[in-house]
């Protein structure tokens, strides 16, 4: 029996599902403040956004182990910007941007703060905040008045299927839903 009581602390494992990394094993974190997407609702994103992500500026949002930019980045994004609020994540995340070869950076700070004072547009945004974050439909509402997200991109969240979203916030507009057991997935874009 484990020292521990008989509770075991299982870890994350992932891999990057396509393009130069893919099969590549990521590390994941012990303990719960690691809630890695599900594989078959990342690659469901990916499928979804076919065509979007060549070339594009990615924005990782709640980025836990970075996984969500460095498979844009596998699949031909040109950069990821990595943003996660706790700092016990950096060298779980830097291991893994490794893969990216250059093209990922990594801030760490509350995602409100960097949302507050970011003056970069990007073609993808990502968010996948813990389900029990109640400031959801303020994000996509600040994220869409600092006009983070070019022309043609999309802001996709994935949140628990129960919550209420906004199909429009500030010139966005919800054009995709998915759902996937307690979960769901919108895609948002310019109007």
């Amino acid at each position: 029996m484990p020292a521990d009581g008989g509770l075991f602390i299982l870890k994350a494992l992932m891999r990057v599902i396509a393009g130069i990394c893919r099969g590549r094993q990521l590390r994941g974190g012990h303990g719960p403040q690691f809630r890695p997407t599900a594989q078959i609702v990342k690659g469901s994103i990916f499928d979804t956004l076919y065509g979007l992500v060549q070339d594009a500026a990615v924005l990782d949002l709640f980025a836990g182990s970075g996984v969500m930019g460095l498979e844009a980045i596998s699949r031909g994004a040109l950069h990821a910007t990595c943003v996660e609020r706790d700092g016990r994540k950096r060298s779980v995340i830097l291991k893994n941007l490794e893969l990216a070869r250059g093209n990922a950076s990594l801030i760490i700070a509350p995602v409100e703060r960097y949302v507050a004072r970011c003056r970069d547009t990007f073609d993808l945004i990502f968010m996948d905040p813990p389900f029990s974050y109640r400031f959801k439909a303020d994000l996509i509402e600040r994220v869409a008045r600092r006009s983070m997200l070019t022309e043609l991109g999309r802001l996709i969240i994935h949140a628990p299927k129960a919550e209420t979203l906004p199909d429009e916030a500030a010139g966005l507009t919800c054009v995709d839903e998915r759902r996937y057991g307690g979960s769901m997935v919108r895609f948002y874009a310019a109007q």
